[in-house]
């Protein structure tokens, strides 16, 4: 699993993050949500090992994650960041085959493999193409596109694995979006620990076993959608009255605010 314990980061003279446990266990899907500056992203970068700590420890199966390298880090777990910039112009097939590099030394890249991942990702249109020309909705998807062929090469060659994903489904239609979250469950599915930033309430709650509450920097609580999302924490959180409806049967959760 991946661990965070007591972790606190500071960026500046700010605090962003204070005295954080948490844990991502394979095979789940865990959600964190909170208000803008919360320290979502911030959080996502520690579990990634992206951000460095100024008290507690991070652990990659029960083993500090300092002590692994960059390519071992990426032979285990996938990240997709917020923003990705490009210094120079790639086609996109080049910019999803970046995907493979941790295990380029243990298979080559097949077409069918990579030719698989653009479909199930809906960028096969795409592949020729250079990525500065894409709309914002189509380099996420590129982008999402790169880590799902990483979360390949885990689920291929390592008994455990993990995804972490900053808002994947910022700047997508409705039809890309519900593709990418209903995909994340598959993955876990397939035994993948899979992490994501999530500002969609509902979808959240549709589609996550387990929802981190973050909140000024710290965890005001983490449990399964039906005990975090309650009417009285989001108000407190938010700032706002909300109120939620639950559909059992379809396992939904609408928002009023």
């Amino acid at each position: 699993m991946i661990k965070v314990e007591n972790i606190s980061v500071a960026r500046g003279k700010r605090e962003t993050l204070r005295d954080v446990t948490m844990q991502l266990s394979p095979g789940s899907v865990v959600g964190i949500v909170g208000p803008n500056g919360a320290g979502k992203s911030t959080l996502l970068d520690v579990l990634s090992g992206a951000l460095p700590i100024i008290e507690g420890a991070v652990y990659l199966h029960g083993q500090p994650l300092r002590q692994f390298s960059l390519r071992e880090q990426a032979r285990v777990r996938a990240v997709m960041s917020q923003q990705v910039s490009m210094a120079f112009s790639f086609p996109v097939r080049e910019v999803i085959s970046m995907g493979w590099e941790p295990f380029r030394d243990t298979e080559v890249l097949s077409e069918a493999r990579l030719a698989a991942v653009a479909e199930a990702c809906g960028v096969t249109s795409l592949l020729d193409r250079q990525f500065e020309t894409l709309s914002g909705g189509e380099r996420q998807r590129v982008q999402y596109a790169r880590t799902h062929l990483q979360v390949d090469g885990i689920a291929a060659f390592s008994d455990q694995g993990f995804w972490l994903l900053d808002e994947p489904t910022a700047s997508l239609d409705i039809g890309h979006e519900l593709s990418v979250l209903r995909n994340l469950r598959v993955t876990a599915a397939r035994g993948i620990g899979v992490c994501v930033v999530l500002h969609d309430l509902e979808k959240a709650a549709r589609f996550c076993d387990e929802i981190v509450l973050i909140n000024d920097g710290s965890i005001e609580v983490i449990g399964a959608p039906r005990d975090v999302l309650t009417d009285q924490l989001l108000t407190s959180v938010y700032g706002t009255p909300i109120a939620t409806e639950w559909h059992e049967g379809m396992r939904r959760m609408l928002v009023h605010a």
